[in-house]
């Protein structure tokens, strides 16, 4: 089982994919966005598929509960996480919209068969340094050091930097685009989709998550702590125009009723 998105490379290698979102570049027809989160690798039998306690959340989490994914498909409304997030994390999903993952690593929501958008939420992400997913050592696994790291790449030209919550917790809001000059760093991305970044990675995931073509997107991150431990929560809406000015107020409203579960606060 593989949760990635759909791209030309992978349709020429006829890769069986799970559902969430992608672009395919076909014959005669102009790409638009390439944006691959990580596939989430299909659960272990030796994985741990303990559920963590129903009310706080242990401070080993995500990283101690892992090993569990589903697809949730339409979930209009008020939707509770089953597995991402201990199985507590609740949020308003937009009528019509559809989750392709409801994971221990990762939950992803957007529009149905919409290949230029997406909003995913991950926690504890690290910088990754080639599309193999091998974790960049020089980068702290912090959401300070991550996003210093990822806004200075040439790749990325910043927008819009401020302040922001996210589940009513202090969080820094990242808008950018691609600088369509600068040089690929994922050389087998498809050439029509060139200059393509390498981006995030984690534990759970055959890869990482990487962006083409024109990409007009936002990385919210949250500095957190739950159980004594310290951990950061990332929104990522990424997008392509037109879809980022026509999805952005609906993904606000989304955030807005973002709801951690209980014993989440914001990091000292």
């Amino acid at each position: 089982m593989r949760r990635a998105l759909v791209v030309a490379v992978l349709a020429v290698l006829a890769t069986t994919l799970g559902g969430c979102g992608g672009s395919v570049a076909t014959s005669g027809a102009a790409p638009t966005l390439l944006a691959t989160t990580a596939p989430t690798a299909a659960p272990s039998v030796a994985a741990v598929l303990t559920n963590p306690p129903p009310t706080l959340i242990p401070g080993c989490l995500p990283q101690c509960w892992q090993g569990r994914l589903t697809r949730p498909g339409a979930i209009s409304g008020v939707y509770t996480t089953k597995y991402f997030f201990g199985g507590q994390l609740t949020l308003t999903v937009p009528d019509g919209w559809v989750s392709a993952e409801d994971s221990t690593g990762e939950f992803a929501i957007g529009r149905p068969n919409d290949e230029t958008a997406r909003l995913d939420f991950w926690i504890d992400v690290f910088a990754a340094k080639n599309m193999g997913g091998a974790k960049d050592d020089t980068v702290a696994q912090t959401g300070d050091a991550i996003a210093a790291w990822f806004i200075d790449k040439p790749i990325i030209d910043v927008i819009k930097q401020a302040p922001t919550t996210l589940g009513g917790i202090a969080a820094q809001s990242i808008e950018y685009e691609r600088n369509d000059k600068a040089a690929t760093e994922d050389p087998d991305c498809p050439s029509a989709l060139q200059p393509c970044s390498v981006a995030f990675s984690y534990p759970e995931w055959d890869g990482v998550f990487a962006e083409g073509e024109h990409f007009h997107s936002r990385l919210i991150y949250a500095n957190a702590s739950w159980g004594g431990q310290q951990h950061t929560i990332y929104a990522e809406f990424w997008a392509a125009d037109p879809s980022y000015a026509e999805l952005i107020d609906t993904v606000d409203a989304v955030l807005a009723s973002l709801q951690l579960p209980e014993g989440v606060v914001a990091a000292p």
